[in-house]
This record gives C-alpha cells, structure tokens and sequence, in this order.
C-alpha cells in the first residue's frame, strides 16, 4: 500500500461515515500523532491551507491527496541555468495553476530512471522521459484527450517534437521545414485551436517546446516564415482567419474514413519489413504474442494522417499513428498488454521510451559506458518490479520493446565493445524468460533481418 492510502486509512478511522471530513480539533490531533514536531504556529498555518466544508468540517481526503502529490521536477542544477527539456512540464503547471519543486538530479532518488527531465510525487509516482511526464501530468491535470484515436495522436506528438528537438542544430533547412510542415499538418487535422482540439493538452505544451527550442538564439535554425504556415502558433490560439479550410476538413473526414475500414492490423515500415524490421522488430512481437491478424505494408501502399516516418499501425479500431513508444501503446491497450492504473501506464510508456533510446545507443556503436548505463536502468527496473517481467507477473508490450535493444547486443559488435552481460544478473534471467514467449519465437521464426545488411538473429 502506498505511503498516500496509509494516511488516507489512518484518517479514516476518525470518520466512521466516510464523508472525508472531520472537525478541525481531531485533525489537529492527527497531525500532532503523525509529526509531534509540529509547533502551534506551524500546526495552525496547515489548517488554514485545508479546503474547509460550509459545515465547518476540515476536507483531510482533499488535503492528503493534494500534500502527498506535490509535483518535483527534476533537471541538471535544478532548473536554474536553464529549464531545457523540463520546459513543457514547467508551462502545463503553471496552465493548471499548480505548484511545484525544482530539484537537481543528485538531490533525489528516481528508481528505474536515467537522464532528466524527471516528474516525482510524494504518492509514489517517478517517471523520466518528457512524453511519459507530459502524459501522466495530464492524466493528473485533465489536460489528456480521452478520445480513442487523440489519445494516441497525442503521444505520437508528443514523441515527434522530442524527436525534432533532439536534432538540435545538426538539422538541415530542408529538415526542419518538413518539422514545421509537419505542425501545420497536425493543425488543420485538429477541431479546434489546438493541436489536438479545443482544449490546450500537455503535448502542446511539449510541440511548443520544441518550437521554443527552435527559436532560440543558440539554435542554426532560420525563422520561421509565417506566411507559408499560417496555421503555425505561437501564442496560445491561431488567429480565426487561418482557421482550416473546407478543403482541410474534407480531408480529415477522409482520412479518418479510410483509417476504419482496415479489418486487420497494418503494420508500416520501409518496404513491407522485407530488407530489415529494424524499429519494428519489438511491434511485431507484440502483435505475435497477442495472436493478432496484421500484414506488413510498405510506406507508399498507405496513407496514416500526420506521421512522420515509419513504423506506423493502422488498427482495425481506426487509429493510426507512428512512433514506436506510442503504438507499442495503442497495440499494448488494443490487446490487454498495458497496465491499466495511470501511473503503471506513463511508467509502461517511460520504459518503451528507455528502449528506443537504448536501441539507438546500441544500432549507433555507442561506448561501452553509455550501453552499461542502460542496462543499469534495466537492473532497477526489474528490482522494484517485483515480479518476472518489468511491470510485475504480467508480461506487458514495454516488455517486448526493450527487449531489442538487448537482443542487437547479441549480435554482431560491428564497431562496438562487447558488453559484459554477466554484471546484469536480473536482465539476463528477464532476457531468457523473454525468448521462451510467444511473441519472441513467432518473430524469431519468421526469419527476417532486425538491421539492414542482412543479418538474422537466432
């Protein structure tokens, strides 16, 4: 039970008609039991801040669950040289007008994560990646869509503007004009002012991020001509006169159309898979182990709204997305291989972020040094897990993503130093256990190539 329910359950005790509140004497006696180092003065200044009943009765339930979700932000220095890519968790905050630390990366500890920006509560939730912090603080601050197919689009957004950030100024002129075509793409496609609709979400704020990011003075970038992308925003809404056209309706009806009428899954990747699976190796294994009807299709054969670049799915619910950390979402979900409470679910996604990120360190000859700290992250995970798999007994989609990376160390160094695998005991046993599924052995038989050049893993 965590540290929140046993406080909860503590107060409880004083209430026996569950109405979650209580006079303020017995909470100030509860709060004197729980830390007899209160002083008056302090004991006095907590009460003040709890929300308080017409009746007088002080509301602990609301109190307890606003305390113990106080919302850390973890970055290099705290924050105080620069926010970076804390910046989008920072503006959602200040949207819901909700308060929050700023920490150093030494001054916490965050299981199972590696690189900041990093989101911490008191509840019990750690979680890094900056989609998976823009997906739990909307959850939290009902600045998610609940929408079956936006919900997906916005953690697919979420991972293409962390994408253009991450290309920092190595992007060229014609790359990041296809960024921002990108953008416009995504507007014309959306109901509403927003990127995804009426209602300003977190992604927006993490899609703003990266175009903050762009127009930085220590970026390369040109800026951008706001005449040939009317519909690029800056401020919190477009101007109503570069609103979507018919025509850019029409289009969205369209292709949300043609999204529906797929009877199986289509999984997109360069040539139909057939020269290498590459990015889609782990995608595949979740729709094995699900014993699901998918094809392979090649990016010329069909048309997914707004995405970037492969691998993309179509379901046959209609939703079609790209990013592998957001469909490894939409199949975990699709096909009951995701945890369902909202903090496993952004830790679920955390974790498949951790994987693409460890399966390019690992396809990029990263150092030795780079390769042992993921694996490191792996170790912890599968400690605090408690169970065979990284989220516990229950084999999750997470699971096969990060598998890849660990699988390409298996095979041929190239330019790479040899990893000691002996020193990740947990990872080891987690890895055998993983090729005994039967989503691992449906793939491994299909024989096709995880990289370009041929190669097969077996």
């Amino acid at each position: 039970m965590s540290q929140k329910n046993n406080i909860l359950k503590l107060f409880r005790q004083y209430d026996p008609k569950n109405t979650g509140t209580m006079p303020a004497e017995v909470f100030r006696s509860l709060l004197t039991a729980l830390d007899p180092s209160f002083t008056s003065e302090e004991l006095e200044d907590v009460i003040a801040k709890v929300p308080q009943k017409e009746d007088g009765q002080l509301s602990y339930e609301s109190f307890v669950s606003r305390v113990m979700d106080e919302i850390t932000l973890v970055y290099w220095a705290a924050g105080k040289n620069f926010c970076g890519r804390s910046l989008a968790a920072k503006m959602s905050l200040a949207q819901a007008g909700v308060a929050h630390l700023y920490k150093a990366p030494d001054e916490v500890e965050a299981p199972a994560t590696r690189f900041p920006p990093k989101l911490m509560t008191l509840s019990g939730v750690s979680v890094s990646q900056a989609t998976s912090i823009a997906y739990m603080l909307g959850l939290q601050l009902n600045m998610w869509p609940t929408d079956r197919y936006l919900k997906y689009k916005a953690v697919q957004y979420c991972l293409d503007a962390m994408d253009w950030i991450a290309e920092d100024g190595s992007a060229t002129e014609e790359r990041v004009e296809c960024w921002k075509a990108h953008y416009e793409d995504a507007l014309k496609m959306s109901e509403g002012d927003f990127m995804l609709g009426k209602t300003v979400t977190t992604c927006d704020f993490v899609m703003l991020m990266a175009c903050v990011l762009a127009e930085g003075e220590a970026h390369y970038y040109n800026p951008i001509d706001k005449t040939r992308y009317p519909n690029w925003k800056f401020a919190t809404q477009r101007e109503t006169d570069v609103r979507p056209t018919k025509k850019d309706i029409a289009k969205r009806v369209t292709a949300l159309q043609a999204l529906s009428k797929f009877k199986k899954y289509a999984l997109v990747y360069h040539d139909a898979g057939k020269p290498f699976v590459g990015r889609s190796w782990g995608l595949m294994m979740i729709l094995e182990e699900a014993g699901a009807q998918y094809e392979y299709k090649a990016v010329e054969d069909v048309e997914v709204p707004v995405t970037f670049a492969p691998p993309m799915i179509i379901t046959p619910k209609g939703v079609g997305v790209s990013q592998q950390c957001a469909i490894a979402m939409v199949l975990g979900e699709e096909l009951n291989l995701w945890p369902t409470e909202p903090a496993r679910s952004a830790k679920a996604l955390q974790y498949c972020g951790d994987g693409a990120d460890f399966y390019a360190d690992v396809s990029d000859a990263k150092s030795e040094g780079l390769i042992d700290g993921w694996l490191q992250v792996y170790e912890e995970s599968l400690e605090i897990s408690k169970g065979k798999f990284m989220l516990g007994n229950s084999l999750s989609a997470c699971d096969y993503i990060r598998l890849v990376p660990c699988l390409l160390l298996e095979g041929p160094a190239d330019n790479r130093t040899p990893i000691d695998m002996d020193k990740y005991p947990k990872t080891v046993v987690w890895m055998n256990l993983m090729k005994q599924q039967k989503g691992y052995e449906a793939a491994a038989a299909a024989g096709l190539s995880p990289k370009p050049g041929g190669w097969k893993y077996d």
